[in-house]
């Protein structure tokens, strides 16, 4: 997911985060609590305007200008 994230802006100037309840391999837990919080807030509040995520995370979504979950 990270990785799609870091690709997405690199390949196409799209600002986009990774998000997972899960750590992923090669991340330290503490790391990624902090990471998971900072995205959580800014995808709250529209820092960005793409989110990879698991698909549980798209389930719980309840925001009026996002428009698909893929």
């Amino acid at each position: 997911m990270a990785e799609n994230a870091q690709k997405l802006q690199k390949e196409f100037g799209i600002k986009a985060e990774a998000y997972s309840s899960s750590v992923p391999k090669g991340r330290d837990e503490t790391g990624w609590s902090h990471h998971k919080l900072k995205t959580a807030r800014g995808f709250k509040i529209n820092e960005f305007p793409v989110l990879t995520a698991t698909k549980a995370f798209g389930m719980g979504i309840d925001k009026p200008n996002v428009r698909y979950t893929i």
